[in-house]
């Protein structure tokens, strides 16, 4: 299977763990279920060029996936999954920044009046002013940013479709 480990190669076993009962339990039970290959290598045992073939023979099984049509579509449809939920999040966050863009405009207009009329001191009017424009700052910049990604997606959605 694409994306799972088919094959381990340890120069011997005690490389691969210390606890020997937990080796035993990998080497019997786990890994011939999940069908993974342990292979302990050591110098008298295998030699360089057999450990090379082992390695190409899993770049071929790879490559067979890479070339396999149910494989592709498998990946597009994720890449199309993925595109789908980052859109809805960025939908999300941009229609939330600009309600929020359009109560920050209210309060400051409030705050404006209150201060007009002598209800806010010109310290707290200065503060709280302060504080609302640069929400507002960053509200516009995260505004545009979710516009342009928004569109980048519906760009890569037409040249797919």
């Amino acid at each position: 299977m694409f994306g799972y480990v088919s094959t381990i190669i340890v120069k011997e076993l005690s490389r691969f763990d210390r606890q020997y009962d937990m080796v035993g339990c990998y080497t019997v039970t786990y890994f011939p279920d999940m069908s993974v290959r342990l292979i302990a290598a050591n110098d008298n045992s295998i030699r360089s060029d057999a450990i090379e073939q082992l390695g190409l023979l899993e770049l071929r099984r790879l490559a067979k996936y890479l070339e396999n049509k149910e494989f592709a579509e498998l990946l597009s449809e994720k890449t199309n999954a993925d595109m789908i939920a980052e859109q809805e999040l960025l939908e999300q966050s941009l229609s939330t920044s600009l309600y929020r863009s359009e109560n920050l405009t209210n309060i400051f207009s409030k705050l404006y009046e209150d201060h007009v009329n002598g209800k806010l001191s010109d310290e707290m009017f200065m503060e709280l002013s302060h504080k609302y424009v640069v929400e507002r700052m960053e509200l516009k910049d995260r505004i545009q940013d979710c516009r342009e990604r928004l569109a980048k997606i519906g760009e890569n959605e037409a040249k797919q479709g």
